[in-house]
């Protein structure tokens, strides 16, 4: 295993890479250089303003052997605040900042990162190829500030998104292109991500096997989460969903075939425009959906024909510690119907995480209230 490093401020894509004093100057050159097993510090010496997209189809890592990129601080110390900054503000118009064309796993851990500014995407997967299977992980990184999508989905991606934060991106947190092929897009992985403030969709999801869980999801301009074409073999567990425009959880239109299938359930769904959880695709309900708690949600509770899913829901005022915009914070505070009214007298709702580690932009630890 080789540790490499990027210094934007002093390095040199000549030099050897293989300490701070020769460090490279830009992550596409540790892109198209490091192997499986390899570590990139990149190192926070200034902002990184590439003038190309970044692009990652030259090198793989596997699955026990990773390639791993991580935020480092001036001296080359993986940081364990804060993040190295790649910015898309030196881009051409409509162009994304990182990009994957091809459909072979990739393996590649990102950890660290702050994505940002980008003229169309952050983060880009082509989407012509079938069964693009990728394999990444974003641990604790910052995507945000995109004239498009925050992360503009393939096709059947497999990608991990760990205690970060999507916001303030022009299209979608998470899209999905309107082609037939990405009407599959799926396999998505969300844990403890704050998906905040974007101009349209929260969450895209058009395919199965997806996984939502502990996500603070809030603020978007449509809906939390869109489900499309199938929803199967999915769960939507312990997610907040306060203050979308359109609904908690909507759904892409009548003109979308297929059961509601898949797990959702220990959600709480507050004011938000439409209603807290909705499906009008006209398919049958199949899934498991409970033990979820609704609030002032401006259309009701759920659209579904026969009342609410589900016979151990909660209702009232969440408490939480503060709806102000720019300074959230969704921890339920004492007399909270989220507290212990869930599974194993457990809670409903996300517990969000600080700033400092990329989940919920209020900066305060979430405790439960007893």
């Amino acid at each position: 295993m080789a540790i490499y490093y990027v210094d934007p401020l002093s390095g040199s894509d000549a030099a050897a890479g293989t300490s701070f004093g020769t460090a490279w100057a830009t992550t596409q050159k540790a892109a198209d250089t490091a192997v499986a097993g390899d570590e990139v510090r990149l190192c926070a010496t200034a902002t990184e303003t590439p003038a190309a997209q970044i692009d990652w189809d030259t090198n793989a890592g596997t699955k026990t052997s990773l390639i791993n990129f991580v935020g480092a601080d001036a001296t080359g110390t993986p940081l364990t605040t804060g993040y190295y900054t790649i910015s898309g503000s030196s881009l051409p118009a409509s162009t994304s900042l990182f990009y994957w064309a091809t459909a072979a796993s990739k393996y590649v851990r990102f950890k660290r990162i702050r994505l940002t500014g980008a003229t169309d995407h952050n983060v880009k997967f082509d989407s012509s190829a079938s069964n693009f299977s990728t394999y990444l992980i974003f641990d604790t990184c910052r995507i945000d500030s995109a004239t498009n999508d925050g992360v503009q989905q393939g096709y059947s991606q497999f990608n991990y998104f760990l205690n970060c934060e999507i916001d303030g991106n022009g299209g979608s947190g998470f899209g999905i292109p309107a082609d037939s092929i990405v009407s599959k897009a799926g396999f998505l992985r969300l844990v403890g991500v704050s998906v905040h403030n974007n101009g349209d969709t929260g969450v895209d999801i058009a395919y199965r096997g997806n996984y939502i869980n502990n996500c603070l999801i809030y603020s978007n301009g449509s809906s939390g989460i869109k489900l499309g074409r199938e929803f199967d073999q999915s769960i939507i567990s312990n997610n907040t969903f306060y203050g979308n425009t359109g609904s908690g959880i909507g759904d892409a239109g009548s003109a979308i075939q297929g059961n509601l299938d898949g797990i959702i359930t220990g959600n709480s769904f507050v004011s938000n425009g439409l209603y807290g959880l909705e499906d009008n695709r006209g398919g049958n309900v199949t899934a498991y959906i409970d033990y979820n708690h609704y609030y002032n949600n401006t259309s009701g509770e759920t659209d579904f024909a026969g009342g609410t899913p589900g016979d151990n829901n909660q209702s009232g005022d969440p408490l939480f510690t503060s709806i102000t915009s720019g300074s959230e914070d969704f921890t339920p505070t004492s007399g909270s119907p989220l507290i212990r009214t869930y599974v194993n007298n457990g809670n409903i709702g996300a517990v969000a995480n600080t700033s400092a580690g990329g989940g919920g932009s209020s900066g305060t630890a979430h405790t439960f209230a007893c």
